[in-house]
């Protein structure tokens, strides 16, 4: 291993003081003469470029090239928060510090800069270590996580979880019933994966329904219905699969996957139990089926034969 002749480290734009003033040659690009000691300013650019030279006793060269870091890509929208605001985490070990961390968190935000709220937001999910004990919240500004924040700290409740150490993830789909007017939405609109994986399963469903599960998502809230089980069984099945490929797109892949009522068809297609054709038939069958039998329990939810004769279930059931 050959000991080096001269280092050099540039931690400012100026060329560092040469070792050999009888060098009569003119340093590359500068117009400079090496036989100075002092350093010497280099032009003004956005971002400089040094060249550094480093030789050993056996005339090994080694040549590094130095730049300034590039500035770090904007968020999309120019750090703009979506709609429902921006995550804050705040960690910590035990319970007792999560709250005295959330209450100093609380703190250093009511005097932040709004213009700053994005950076926030970003170092807390991603640049600071990860204790067991969390909280978080969503918000549009600075003062509105800080007032989340606070009601938490001051009532040392709130949505605070604790991490596992080791696990595993299951995807759990819900059945009719969990639908609301304009769910999904916003992601049809902002998120390409979501919609790349909502129009697949439309191009499936659509011949088998005779209407668009994108059209409708994509309607007016006061238009949409989310009430008609034909209508909100599709629905789910395409927003549970967007949002499985968004979750996959980020690496969060099941161990485990469940579901009830028309969530089980998501969850056996996710599973690979089902292809999307086979997911898509069964869907179209099953919620005309059940849109006949809507509302025959209390609470909406469908259930064939539960409160029919036996002669009209089996009615129903020779049609299918």
């Amino acid at each position: 291993m050959q000991s080096p002749a001269g280092s050099a480290a540039p931690h400012r734009p100026r060329l560092p003081a040469c070792r050999n003033p009888e060098s009569t040659h003119r340093l590359h690009g500068t117009g400079h003469r090496p036989g100075h000691r002092k350093p010497l300013p280099l032009p003004a650019t956005a971002r400089p470029v040094v060249g550094v030279n480093s030789f050993g006793f056996g005339g090994a060269n080694a040549h590094t090239i130095v730049r300034r870091r590039s500035p770090p890509p904007m968020p999309p929208g120019g750090g703009t928060p979506p709609p429902e605001g921006l995550p804050i985490l705040v960690t910590a070990r035990t319970p007792q510090a999560l709250t005295e961390a959330t209450s100093r968190m609380a703190q250093h935000l009511r005097t932040a800069d709004p213009e700053g709220f994005y950076d926030l937001a970003y170092t807390s999910c991603l640049r600071r270590g990860k204790h067991a004990h969390r909280t978080a919240v969503l918000a549009r500004t600075p003062q509105e996580a800080t007032d989340k924040l606070a009601r938490i700290a001051e009532h040392g409740s709130g949505p605070t979880a604790e991490a596992v150490h080791s696990g595993r993830v299951a995807f759990v789909f819900s059945g009719n019933g969990s639908q609301w007017p304009g769910m999904g939405a916003d992601l049809l609109t902002n998120d390409p994966v979501f919609r790349a994986a909502v129009a697949s399963v439309d191009a499936e469903l659509a011949p088998r329904l005779g209407w668009s599960v994108a059209e409708e998502m994509a309607r007016p809230r006061e238009d949409r219905r989310p009430a008609a089980t034909e209508v909100a069984q599709p629905l789910l099945f395409a927003v549970q699969l967007g949002v499985v490929a968004v979750l996959r797109s980020q690496g969060v892949q099941p161990a485990m996957v469940l579901g009830h009522s028309v969530g089980e068809v998501a969850a056996a297609h996710t599973a690979g139990a089902l292809t999307l054709a086979q997911a898509a038939e069964v869907l179209a069958v099953r919620s005309r089926a059940q849109a006949a039998t809507a509302g025959s329990r209390p609470d909406g939810g469908p259930r064939p034969g539960r409160r029919h004769r036996p002669p009209k279930c089996c009615r129903i059931a020779r049609g299918w």
